[in-house]
Formats: C-alpha cells, sequence, structure tokens
C-alpha cells in the first residue's frame, strides 16, 4: 500500500499460505500474465483501429469509387476501436477465473516498530 500511499487496498488474491485478513503481505502476478494483459489492452483496440481503417477505405473505394473514402475509413476506424474494446470487455470478462491473471500473496510482511 506504500506505493499508493497509506491508503488500505482490498484485492482478491490466491492465498496460498494461509495469511490472514489484516495481515500486511506482499504480492505477485506472473510475468506471462501481466505482458499478456498489458498486451491485450493496449493491441486490441489498436488493431481493431488500423484494421477498420483498412475496411472502411477498402469498402469505399470498392463499392463508391466516385466518393471521397475518407469519410468511410474514419467510421471504420471508430467502429473498429469500439469493435476492439467490446471484444476486450468480453476477453475481460473471463480473466477473473483464469489464474494467470490472478495475484498471490508471496509472502507475509515482518512489521516492524515504525510501521
Amino acid at each position: 500500500a506504500k506505493v499508493l500511499g497509506q491508503r488500505r487496498v482490498r484485492l482478491r488474491v490466491l492465498n496460498r499460505i494461509e495469511a490472514r485478513v489484516g495481515d500486511r503481505v506482499v504480492i505477485g502476478v506472473s510475468e506471462s500474465g501481466l505482458l499478456r494483459g498489458s498486451l491485450a489492452v493496449y493491441a486490441a483496440p489498436l488493431a481493431g483501429l488500423f484494421a477498420g481503417t483498412l475496411a472502411g477505405y477498402a469498402l469505399a473505394s470498392q463499392f463508391f469509387p466516385e466518393w471521397p473514402a475518407d469519410p468511410a475509413a474514419i467510421a471504420g476506424a471508430l467502429a473498429g476501436f469500439v469493435a476492439g474494446f467490446a471484444w476486450l470487455r468480453g476477453v475481460s470478462r473471463r480473466t477473473p477465473m483464469n489464474p494467470a491473471y490472478q495475484p498471490w500473496v508471496l509472502r507475509q510482511q515482518i512489521r516492524t516498530g515504525h510501521s
């Protein structure tokens, strides 16, 4: 909690060392889970944005060649961006049950006299 100030933080974590409520603990997250989660959060909306842009441009060029393709590319970009977030929302609803993304208690923190 010192990283976040003196405020107490409540988290749901895997507790393999049987720490009790109120114990000060050090928690950890798997590197692969953190990397995959970070990549999904950043890459999904960005990939949707680019794919939507290309799809909007291609569709406009194919079906309406006499019109400028930029408005369709912008609309496709927005649709792809929203679709990326929608996909991310669906994935994020499944991750709380996946142990690869769950933080866990590493060890109890030793209390010192000035904590």
